[in-house]
């Protein structure tokens, strides 16, 4: 196993380290063409059969938390930081956030479900109240979908994805990957406005504050 190279958990607690996947039979490549083709279908295509969900009530207990602690920072999100743009290098508060909603129904409708959502190259409503409505609406909808639709032994069969071939349970994988990588996005991007920010996996600097306790640097 190469030293300091990532790993990721899978299954039952097996650990795959990510630049041994790299060399596994039928995904050899070369780490320099690795990084000088298009990152996003040779990772997807090389974790495909490995991170992702097995059992349906292990997805809907993580989306549960996901898409809760998601709306409870778009709520943190004034209309005000809406019309601001930090960069012209980097995506706006709005448009994440409106990135981060659209995309619960564009992923998982191409995967096979059937969830309400607003159209892919639609802009971002003026408001926040409108984004959680439908961010919500939509998370809901993937909930009740997954349930009645999917079952634990049809997480292996595989679907389409973006010129790919995932696995659903794959599929549900990267939506909550998906969703916080921009969210870490979104929130640095709250920082700079002076928005209050609420912690997910752990507390805020106003939550360290609000116990008494001084935040860690």
């Amino acid at each position: 196993m190469l030293k300091g190279c990532a790993q990721e958990t899978v299954g039952d607690g097996e650990t795959v380290n990510i630049a041994e996947l790299l060399n596994v039979q039928n995904n050899l490549i070369k780490f320099e063409e690795f990084f000088e083709s298009d990152k996003r279908l040779i990772y997807f295509r090389l974790l495909s059969n490995n991170i992702m969900y097995r059992q349906i009530e292990d997805f809907i207990t993580d989306w549960g938390y996901e898409s809760a602690n998601t709306l409870n920072i778009l709520r943190h999100i004034d209309d005000q930081s809406l019309i601001k743009k930090e960069n012209e290098n980097i995506r706006s508060i709005a448009v994440l956030s409106w990135h981060i909603t659209i995309t619960l129904s564009e992923m998982m409708n191409l995967a096979g479900l059937e969830v309400n959502g607003p159209e892919e190259h639609s802009k971002p409503p003026l408001t926040m109240s409108e984004i959680i409505k439908v961010y919500d609406n939509s998370a809901v909808c993937i909930t009740n979908e997954v349930k009645e639709k999917w079952k634990d032994e049809n997480l292996t069969d595989e679907v389409n994805m973006y010129g790919d071939v995932w696995k659903r349970g794959t599929v549900l994988s990267i939506l909550i990957r998906h969703q916080a990588h921009h969210r870490g996005q979104l929130i640095i991007l709250m920082r700079k406005e002076g928005c209050r920010v609420p912690g997910i996996y752990g507390p805020s600097k106003e939550e360290w504050e609000n116990m008494n306790m001084e935040a860690p640097e």
